[in-house]
C-alpha cells in the first residue's frame, strides 16, 4: 500500500494526487486500466458493454394491456432481450396467479408497479425498476430487504 504522508486514509488526496491512469488494451476485446503508484499498480479488466442485453430477460407486470407496438419497440433497441409481459393490477403484491413460477428462473430484469417475485424464485433478477415514483408499498418485501438487487423508482418522471 502507498505512503499517504498526511497520516489520513491511504485513499485521501496525497494518494490520489500520485496516481497515473493508463488506459491501454491488451487486445481488441480485453480493455484495461491500469493504475500505477510508488511501488504500487492495480489492474481492472473491464468488459465490453452489452448493448443488445444478451442473456437478459426482462419480466413486465402492468396493470395495462401488453402493447405490442412497445415490446416491438424495445426489441430494436435490444435484440437479444428476451422479454415477457403479464399483466398484473396495481397494487398486487402476490404474482403467482399471472407468472408461472418456472418464469421467473431467467428474469434478469423486473418492470412492476407492486409485484415481486420472493428471492428464492428469482436467483439471477438483478435490477427493479418500479411505476412509481415512491418504494414505500415495497420495503417490507425481503427482496427488497435480504438482497443487494437494485431498485430504482420512476421518481420525476411523472409530470
Amino acid at each position: 500500500m502507498a505512503n499517504n504522508k498526511s497520516g489520513g486514509s491511504p485513499f485521501g488526496k496525497t494518494l490520489n494526487t500520485s496516481l497515473v491512469p493508463v488506459l491501454g488494451f491488451t487486445d481488441n476485446t480485453n480493455p484495461q486500466i491500469s493504475i500505477s503508484a510508488p511501488k504500487t499498480t492495480m489492474t481492472l479488466l473491464m468488459s465490453e458493454p452489452n448493448r443488445t442485453l444478451k442473456g437478459h430477460k426482462l419480466l413486465i407486470l402492468s396493470p395495462m394491456p401488453a402493447s405490442q407496438h412497445l415490446i416491438d419497440q424495445i426489441k430494436a433497441l435490444f435484440p437479444d432481450l428476451e422479454i415477457a409481459y403479464h399483466q398484473l393490477a396495481w397494487g398486487v403484491r402476490d404474482t403467482s396467479s399471472v407468472v408461472p413460477s418456472g418464469e421467473w428462473k431467467d428474469v434478469t430484469i423486473l418492470l412492476t408497479g407492486s409485484g415481486l417475485p420472493e428471492k428464492e424464485q428469482a436467483p439471477k433478477l438483478q435490477y427493479v425498476q418500479l411505476f412509481s415514483a415512491g418504494a414505500n408499498h415495497i420495503l417490507d418485501h425481503p427482496l427488497f430487504k435480504e438482497t443487494d438487487i437494485v431498485f430504482c423508482t420512476a421518481n420525476g418522471v411523472h409530470g
